[in-house]
């Protein structure tokens, strides 16, 4: 079997998801390179994503609210084995 992380899941699965979710964002140009956020979410048995909100904001409005647009753009995922949450991190 593939490499699990604390959730149970499949590494793949994250590397998926991380890959569909980045498909989906448009980062601004005028944001700085530096900037890191973290957003806990819990995706669902059918693949719908829940944000639960910031673990980490990037204090660049922007980079932010677009980092919210991916995700939501992204919902509904593949589903997967069990629901279960993680901290997206989002870099330019």
């Amino acid at each position: 079997t593939g490499q699990k992380n604390i959730n149970g899941e499949d590494v793949g699965y994250l590397a998926t998801i991380s890959g569909l979710i980045r498909q989906n964002w448009n980062i601004p140009d005028t944001v700085p390179k530096n900037l890191e956020a973290i957003v806990s979410v819990r995706i669902l048995y059918n693949g719908q994503i829940i944000i639960e909100g910031f673990e980490k904001n990037s204090g660049n409005a922007l980079f932010d609210s677009s980092v919210i647009k991916a995700i939501r753009n992204s919902s509904p995922l593949p589903p997967p084995k069990n629901e279960f949450r993680v901290g997206l991190r989002f870099r330019p």
